[in-house]
C-alpha cells in the first residue's frame, strides 16, 4: 500500500513508470474498502454492454476478492468513472499541471 501513500510529487516521480500509473487509481481504494482489483471489475461491469468479467483466479484469496466485487464492495461514482476513463484517454499520464 506504499504506491497510495505518497506523501510528495517528489515521491512520485521516484517510482517506475508503471508505479507511477498505478498510484494514479489510489483514490478508487483509499476511504473505500474496495481493493484495486475488484475497482478494476467494478469500472468494466458499469459499461453497460459488459454482461459479466471472468478474471483469471489463481489462488482462493483472488476467488474470495474478486466475488465480493459483485456485491460486497461500494459501486464506482459517476465521479470516479469519470475520472478513470479522463486517466485512461490520457494513457494514464499525469495532467499537464500534475507533472
Amino acid at each position: 500500500e506504499t504506491v497510495g501513500r505518497l506523501s510528495s510529487a517528489a515521491d512520485f516521480q521516484e517510482l517506475p513508470e508503471e508505479l507511477r500509473k498505478v498510484a494514479q487509481l489510489s483514490f478508487l481504494t483509499e476511504g473505500t474498502g474496495r481493493t484495486l482489483a475488484q475497482a478494476a471489475l467494478k469500472f468494466v461491469l458499469a459499461e453497460a454492454v459488459v454482461a459479466s468479467v471472468l478474471p483469471t483466479i489463481t489462488t482462493v484469496d483472488e476467488l474470495e476478492e474478486f466475488a465480493l466485487a459483485s456485491d460486497g464492495v461500494e459501486e464506482l461514482t459517476g465521479e470516479e468513472l469519470a475520472r478513470v476513463r479522463e486517466l485512461y484517454e490520457r494513457g494514464l499520464r499525469p495532467a499537464p499541471a500534475e507533472r
